[in-house]
């Protein structure tokens, strides 16, 4: 899977099994920094298909 993450908008997309959605955002709740800098992770959807939620990130 190429990178889908987009700069400018500051968006992803996470590839992971349906069974572990839960387990991903209780994980990005808990991520304060990166490279020493304050962030917020929020998870803004669900998709089935990868395609679809690539539409999220684009501008």
């Amino acid at each position: 899977m190429q990178d889908k993450f987009n700069s400018t908008t500051q968006k992803g997309v996470i590839r992971i099994n349906h069974k572990y959605v839960d387990y991903l955002r209780a994980s990005l709740a808990l991520v304060k920094q990166i490279e020493g800098n304050d962030v917020i992770v929020r998870s803004l959807t669900v998709s089935g298909m990868l395609n679809k939620a690539a539409k999220y990130t684009a501008g």
